[in-house]
């Protein structure tokens, strides 16, 4: 493979764990190399990086390139064309009949979908990851700053104890449990970021086959939904790939019901089923956040 650290490997180190290490090194090379990137280094941690290493199949100058593309479509996998606002909230939201098969117009308290997003973030090269989380949003990444976002620790976003079928950690977004008294928009988002990041981070590279966002709309208010502008669900397309499910027989035939709540036609009780653990970790990575909020507010006035 042209241009790829596999061909430059060293062969005496030719060993998983050399060509992970040979690479991240590499790959650390580029950022500190990257006038832009360089600033940022402390937030790239190794094991971070491995991440996006394994997914490129150790090939370096493809981890790290900018690929140029599209932001509204990026990660997009759409089944409909947008013609209207409502559509749009249907392709990012996909609304159903939890005990039917056609999807329909939205009603409060009786909706479901879900999202799946295959390796989240390690998908996306190093320059892309970094622009968009780091640089494109500043005043929503000063809202990731754990202290600062007025949502964590409101029941909204869980991480489920176990995996799916694919091996897959399993996050679950509760929306009908958003007081927007509580937090606007912007700190839904942050509230997403934070969990997801911390699933980046505290799963080793070697178990990464992805995340599966589910969303349980039950509940959900008319107010909920009044704030997806098309600029706010330009952000969200920014940061997930979406897929749609029409039923729970065709929820659980991707997310099995032994490892999903009884709100979502699982077997298990929250208590059962839900991570307590991910809160005091992503509290623990207060400083590292607020560095990040400072050097994207310092770019963002350049």
């Amino acid at each position: 493979m042209a241009g790829s650290c596999v061909s430059e490997f060293p062969p005496s180190k030719e060993t998983k764990s050399g060509q992970e290490s040979f690479c991240v090194a590499e790959l650390r090379r580029l950022v500190l190399q990257d006038e832009e990137l360089r600033p940022i280094n402390f937030f790239l941690e190794d094991a971070f990086l491995l991440h996006f290493c394994t997914f490129k199949k150790y090939d370096v100058p493809e981890t790290f390139k900018q690929q140029a593309r599209s932001d509204v479509l990026s990660g997009l996998e759409s089944f409909a064309v947008c013609t209207s606002f409502l559509t749009l909230i249907c392709l990012v939201y996909y609304i159903v009949d939890p005990g039917g098969t056609a999807p329909r117009a939205v009603r409060p308290g009786e909706c479901l979908s879900t999202s799946l997003h295959r390796r989240y973030g390690a998908a996306m090269q190093i320059q892309n990851y970094c622009a968009i989380h780091c640089f494109k949003y500043p005043a929503r990444t000063e809202r990731s700053i754990p202290s600062k976002c007025k949502l964590l620790g409101a029941g909204i976003t869980n991480k489920l104890r176990n995996r799916d079928k694919n091996n897959r950690v399993v996050f679950l977004d509760s929306i009908g449990r958003w007081d927007y008294a509580r937090g606007d928009f912007d700190d839904l988002l942050s509230l997403a970021f934070l969990q997801l990041e911390d699933a980046i981070r505290s799963v080793p590279s070697s178990a990464d086959e992805g995340v599966v966002l589910l969303h349980d709309l039950g509940g959900v208010k008319i107010s909920n939904l009044r704030i997806f502008t098309p600029a706010r669900i330009r952000m969200i397309v920014d940061f997930y790939k979406v897929f749609v499910h029409s039923s729970y027989e065709s929820l659980h035939a991707e997310v099995s019901k032994s490892i999903l709540p009884t709100s979502l036609g699982g077997i298990l009780e929250d208590n059962e089923a839900i991570d307590d653990t991910v809160e005091a970790r992503i509290v623990a990575r207060e400083e590292m956040y607020q560095g990040l909020t400072e050097l994207s507010f310092s770019r963002a006035k350049v």
